[in-house]
């Protein structure tokens, strides 16, 4: 069966999946030529065969599963804290990713010594004062009226501070971050969305996430490479192959360029979920891009192709 009509027999509603697995087949046929701008091998595009059936499967599996669990919680109508437990005894693998892809630090740590924009004044003061009006559930008068009464003045780094501070209840971090919206002369940037997308995308609430990722393209703000790291590395934990694929699909096509934690994020990701043959596909990519793997994660795909039963590749990069 050749690649068009492999398309053709995907159903019409997955027609944003079409499209994306057209690019992944397009990817994967030009990481299979070791050699630059030679085409691949007959033998080479029979192989990859099996591979676009594994991906149309996982396209399949997740769109069935997001159907299912559309009645499910929403960050956005929740009114009381997720009972997940103490937020501050865990570590899941996404606090630490978080913590490589950005600047001196993980993105939700919170910095008492911050300056303000223009370096002269210590903002921590302001965002203790509006963080505890965010945090205090106060019946009698609504979190919006009174930081509106309080009349405190927001920057980018006052607000993203205070939804650092919010982590343990994102429902009511997501309630400030689209009230600040309505104050008069701001603006969220870049490093607040990613806040706020890291924070939906831990409460698994992937709707949110693909809301305000819409809505960054919408206000022209710039996505950056921890904004789909952030995306990517959530939707590896929730085990959403699929959607981890056509996200780091959009980074390629939107940019920046993937960089050696995007990739290294889509392997572990894929050898977590065993699936071997796009791991693979991808640490070729990366290969030819002069991309190197630590100890680790090296280690962690060798046992994936291994377990797989695929020893011949397991052989070839080893």
């Amino acid at each position: 069966m050749n690649f068009s009509r492999f398309l053709s027999n995907l159903a019409p509603s997955t027609t944003t999946s079409r499209n994306n697995l057209l690019k992944l087949h397009q990817r994967f046929q030009l990481s299979t030529s070791s050699i630059k701008g030679k085409k691949p091998r007959e033998s080479e595009s029979q192989n990859l065969t099996p591979l676009l059936y594994e991906i149309r499967d996982i396209l399949y599996s997740e769109n069935k599963t997001s159907v299912q669990e559309e009645s499910g919680s929403s960050l956005q109508g929740r009114t009381q804290p997720q009972d997940d437990g103490d937020t501050a005894g865990k570590t899941p693998c996404t606090l630490d990713v978080c913590e490589n892809a950005t600047e001196k630090g993980g993105l939700l740590s919170s910095n008492d010594n911050q300056m303000g924009a223009s370096g002269d004044y210590d903002v921590s003061p302001i965002v203790h004062k509006i963080t505890g009006i965010v945090r205090d559930e106060n019946d009698a008068v609504s979190m919006e009226e009174r930081l509106q009464n309080a009349s405190f003045e927001y920057s980018g780094e006052i607000v993203e501070m205070v939804l650092k501070r919010c982590f343990k209840v994102p429902h009511l971090a997501f309630r400030f971050f689209n009230w600040v919206k309505s104050v008069e002369g701001f603006r969220h940037n870049t490093r607040t969305y990613n806040v706020m997308i890291y924070m939906a995308a831990e409460a698994k609430d992937f709707r949110l996430v693909d809301a305000l990722l819409e809505e960054m393209g919408k206000n022209s703000c710039e996505k950056n490479i921890k904004t789909w790291s952030i995306v990517i590395s959530h939707c590896g934990d929730a085990k959403l192959i699929g959607k981890a694929l056509l996200v780091f699909e959009r980074m390629k096509k939107h940019g920046p360029k993937p960089d050696l934690l995007a990739y290294k994020l889509m392997l572990n990701a894929l050898c977590n979920a065993g699936k071997a043959d796009i791991a693979f596909e991808f640490y070729k990519e990366m290969s030819n891009d002069g991309m190197l793997l630590d100890d680790r994660l090296f280690k962690k795909l060798l046992q994936c192709l291994a377990a797989s039963g695929d020893a011949i590749q397991a052989h070839k990069i080893g």
